[in-house]
């Protein structure tokens, strides 16, 4: 059965590269005699599949470790819950007294429990999914599919993926000459283009060829002021 999975593992991983030569072979005006619509339907029902088939064969642990979290978090929601009830009846003993101060403070302690616990979710996922890698991979796939699969030009998603790449560079302590290689490879791409006749992909190649040597020459600018300095 591992066997079996692993093969069909690898004839998915083919299936997503001849899908992926089929879109590039496509914008460059090579005629195939094939569906890509219907091709890109069959690779999401082997994708769906896949998925599928990796969760049912991992689904012991994957069961076992979603019951430890909820077993965890509900017991430490109930702990904190309970202490902050006492801490807020500390505060009005009069006032929340009784059934009703007692139902009210319970309320009131889950509420500050709840949003507790909703600020601590959110910077886990802020921490996972701002890693430095994960939006390097992520700009270097977005411009790659900005320029040779969308069929449209977008100032939002230019600015948006600029935007990442700079957070990168704070990130990664990139200098200057790495933006300008980077602007040097888009460069080089655009005759390339031209002989094939595609004038909107290097188009855009183009403009993240300027992006990329501005942000370059900026960063270069400034770290030859902090070195004077």
């Amino acid at each position: 059965m591992k066997r079996f999975f692993w093969f069909y593992r690898r004839f998915a991983g083919t299936i997503f590269f001849l899908w992926l030569f089929s879109q590039l072979a496509q914008k460059f005006v090579f005629a195939f005699a094939l569906d890509l619509p219907l091709f890109s339907k069959i690779f999401l029902f082997f994708l769906l599949i896949l998925v599928v088939w990796e969760i049912k064969m991992r689904w012991a642990v994957i069961s076992q470790l979603i019951k430890n979290s909820f077993l965890k978090t509900r017991n430490e929601f109930m702990d904190r819950t309970r202490t902050t009830q006492k801490v807020i009846v500390s505060f009005s003993p009069r006032v929340l007294a009784g059934r009703i101060g007692t139902f009210l403070s319970l309320v009131l302690a889950g509420v500050v429990s709840f949003s507790r616990f909703f600020w601590i979710f959110i910077k886990i996922l802020t921490a996972f999914i701002f890693q430095p890698a994960k939006i390097m991979v992520f700009v270097i796939l977005g411009i790659f599919v900005y320029i040779f699969i969308l069929d449209f030009s977008s100032g939002l998603v230019i600015l948006f993926l600029t935007a990442s790449w700079v957070y990168v560079i704070q990130q990664y302590r990139f200098n200057g000459k790495f933006s300008v290689a980077g602007s040097f490879i888009f460069l080089m791409i655009c005759p390339l283009l031209l002989i094939f006749d595609e004038k909107l992909i290097a188009e855009k190649a183009a403009i993240w060829a300027y992006i990329f040597l501005s942000l370059g020459v900026i960063q270069i600018v400034w770290e030859s002021r902090s070195v004077s300095d």
